[in-house]
C-alpha cells in the first residue's frame, strides 16, 4: 500500500479521539476510494489499489463510523459485483470490459466486511443485496474461481448476521433464537450487536411468505454448492463446502420458525442424508471433510429441531403442553471406572475400529427419499399461481413426514457412531441430545435408534464425549426424565437381546463388541430393579429360546 494511505490508516486508529472528527475522516477516505471504484466499474482494465485500501479501512474503522455511509459504500461495490457476474455468465460469448478475478474477489471481501460492520436500512435494500448475491451464487466452478464463490457465500452469511430484532417487544422476531442452537462459537465471527436500525423488521420479513421463495432458493443454492464440491473429488474445496453448510445453518436459525421452513424440509433433509451416506466411504477430498460432515450433522438436527419441535406442533399432535415438556439437563456424578471397563473390552481382530450395525442396502437410492415421497398438504391459500410455499402441519403431515425422516435417520445415523473422527462423533452427540430434547414425540419412531447410538457414545474412547453422553443418559434414567424414555429403554433392551445371537455368531468381532457394550450400558444404567423385572417377565422365557436351549 502507498505510504500516504498507511499514514492515513494509522491516524484513524491513534489520531482521532473525537467521534465526529473520526467519522469525518472515515468519509473523506471512503469518498476517494468509492470514486475510484466507480471509475473501475466503467473501465475494469484500470489497475488500482483502492480495493485493498478500502478493505483495510473497513477492517479497522468502527461500525458507528461506517454505518452513516453504508449506502454510499455499498453502491460501487454492487456495481462491480454486477459487472463481475455478467462477465462470467456462460451466456456471454465475448466481453469487452472484463473484471479480473482479483478485482472480483476483492470486491466480495470488501462487501463481506461492510455487511459484517453495518446493518441494512430497509427491506428494499435487503432485497437488492439478495438479488445481487443470488446471481453471483448461480455461477458454476467453470465460470468463477473458488475464492469468488466462497466470497459470495461469506457475504450472504455476513448479511444474515447483520439482521437484528427490532424494538417492538411484541414482534414475531423475538420468537427465534437467531443463531444455530448447536453452534460451536469458535465457528462464527461475532456479529455486531444492537437493535435493527431500520424502521422495518427485517427478521420478520425473512420469516414471511414474501421471502419464502428467496429462502428456498438460498437453501437450494447452498446445498448445491456443497454437493458440487463433493462431486469434484479431490479438486473440490472442503473449505467452500464447510462455508456453505455453516451459512445454511445461519439462514435456518434466522428464519427460525416451523411455519416458514416446513415446506422445504423434504429437499433439505434428503440432501443432508446424502452427505451422511457418502461419509460412510469417503475419507478424503471435499466429501470426506471432517468439518463438513460435522456441520451437516448439526445442520440436519437443527432443521428438524425447528420444524418437528414438539411444542411447535402441539395442535397437530393433539397433545397439551403439560404432556410435552422440555428436558432440563442436570449434572450427575458419573461412574468412570465402570465405563472404563466397558471401553476396555477385548477384541480379537486387532486394528479394527468399533462399528455398529448399519443398513445393509448401502444404496443411495434407498437412503435419499425423493421429495415426491413427502406428500405435502398445501394450505387453502395456495391456489393462485405457484401457491404459497407453506404446508399445513396437520397430524397426518407430521406422521408421514416423521416416518420418512425416520427412514433416513435409521439408514445414516448408526454408522456415524463408529466414525473415526472425534469431531464427527462430538457433533453427532450434540445432534442426538437436541433431537431427543426437542422432537421426542414427533420423532417417536426414531427414539430407539437414537438411544442405541447414545449407548455407544457412552463408552466412547474420548473422555469428553463419553462424559457428556453419560450425563445425558443419566438424566433420562433419573426421576426427572420423561416417562416414555423408561419404556423405550425396555424396548432397546429387547431389541439388543433379539439381535444378540446374530452378532455373536457373525464374523464381525467389532460389531459384536459394540453390541455387547450397548447391552451392558443399558443393563448398568437401568439398575438391579430393571433386571429383576425382566427376569420375572416373558423376556426371561424368551432368552433361552433364541439360543435354542
Amino acid at each position: 500500500m502507498e505510504p500516504q494511505q498507511e499514514e492515513g490508516s494509522n491516524n484513524l486508529t491513534v489520531g482521532f479521539t473525537d467521534e465526529d472528527a473520526q467519522t469525518s475522516h472515515v468519509f473523506s477516505q471512503l469518498q476517494a476510494y468509492c470514486l475510484d471504484l466507480l471509475e473501475i466499474s466503467k473501465n475494469s482494465s484500470k489497475h488500482s489499489s483502492s480495493l485493498s485500501s478500502l478493505l483495510q479501512l473497513l477492517q479497522i474503522a468502527p461500525s458507528h463510523s461506517l454505518q452513516p455511509f453504508f449506502d454510499y459504500t455499498l453502491f460501487p461495490l454492487l456495481l462491480l459485483l454486477d459487472a463481475a457476474v455478467e462477465n462470467r455468465s456462460s451466456v456471454k460469448e465475448s466481453v469487452m470490459n472484463k473484471v479480473s478475478d482479483r478485482v472480483a474477489e476483492d470486491v466480495l471481501k470488501c462487501l463481506e466486511e461492510l455487511l459484517s460492520k453495518c446493518q441494512l436500512g430497509s427491506v428494499d435494500q435487503m432485497v437488492v443485496v439478495l438479488k445481487k448475491l443470488t446471481y453471483a451464487a448461480l455461477l458454476s466452478p467453470s465460470e468463477a474461481s473458488e475464492e469468488f464463490r466462497e466470497g459470495v457465500i461469506k457475504s450472504f452469511r455476513a448479511m444474515l448476521l447483520s439482521l437484528h430484532p427490532c424494538f417492538d417487544s411484541s414482534c414475531f422476531c423475538k420468537q427465534v433464537l437467531g443463531l444455530p442452537e448447536l453452534l460451536e462459537h469458535r465457528n462464527l465471527r461475532t456479529p455486531v450487536t444492537g437493535a435493527s436500525v431500520s424502521g422495518e423488521c427485517l427478521v420478520t420479513f425473512l420469516q414471511s411468505q414474501k421471502a419464502s421463495a428467496a429462502v428456498g432458493q438460498w437453501l437450494s443454492l447452498l446445498l448445491k454448492a456443497a454437493d458440487t464440491e463433493a462431486a469434484r473429488g479431490h479438486r473440490g474445496s472442503g473449505k467452500l463446502r464447510i462455508e456453505a453448510f455453516l451459512t445454511l445453518r445461519i439462514l435456518v436459525a434466522k428464519v427460525g420458525t416451523a411455519d416458514a421452513l416446513a415446506f422445504f424440509l423434504p429437499g433439505v433433509v434428503s440432501q443432508f442424508a446424502k452427505v451422511l451416506h457418502v461419509s460412510k466411504t469417503m475419507i478424503s477430498g471435499a466429501a470426506g471433510s471432517v468439518e463438513a460432515i460435522d456441520q451437516a450433522i448439526r445442520g440436519l438436527a437443527e432443521y428438524l429441531m425447528i420444524v418437528l419441535e414438539d411444542d411447535a406442533n402441539l395442535s397437530g399432535l393433539n397433545m397439551s403442553k403439560n404432556v410435552i415438556s422440555g428436558i432440563d439437563l442436570k449434572n450427575y456424578e458419573s461412574m468412570h471406572s465402570i465405563m472404563e471397563e466397558l471401553r476396555q473390552l477385548p477384541i480379537k481382530a486387532q486394528g479394527q475400529s468399533k462399528t455398529v450395525e448399519e443398513d445393509t442396502s448401502g444404496q443411495l437410492v434407498k437412503t435419499v427419499t425423493p421429495k415426491s415421497e413427502f406428500k405435502e398438504q398445501r394450505s387453502t391459500d395456495s391456489v393462485k399461481g405457484m401457491g404459497s410455499l407453506h404446508v399445513d402441519r396437520s397430524k397426518d403431515w407430521i406422521e408421514k413426514t416423521s416416518g420418512h425422516v425416520n427412514k433416513l435417520l435409521c439408514a445414516t445415523f448408526p454408522h456415524i457412531c463408529a466414525h473415526p473422527a472425534r469431531k464427527v462423533r462430538g457433533g453427532f452427540l450434540a445432534a442426538i441430545r437436541g433431537l431427543l430434547s426437542k422432537c421426542s414425540y414427533t420423532l417417536k419412531d426414531s427414539r430407539l435408534m437414537l438411544l442405541e447410538c447414545l449407548c455407544v457414545l457412552v463408552v466412547d474412547d474420548y473422555e469428553d464425549i463419553s462424559a457428556a453422553a453419560q450425563e445425558f443418559l443419566e438424566y433420562l434414567f433419573s426421576p426427572k426424565g420423561k416417562h416414555h424414555m423408561k419404556l423405550d429403554i425396555l424396548d432397546v433392551f429387547n431389541r439388543l437381546i433379539e439381535k444378540l445371537p446374530k452378532v455373536v455368531l457373525g464374523n464381525e468381532d467389532s460389531l459384536a463388541l459394540s453390541h455387547a457394550q450397548q447391552l451392558l450400558v443399558v443393563i448398568y444404567y437401568s439398575g438391579p430393579q430393571f433386571m429383576l423385572d425382566q427376569l420375572q417377565s416373558p423376556v426371561c422365557a424368551y432368552i433361552p429360546n433364541i439360543y435354542n436351549i
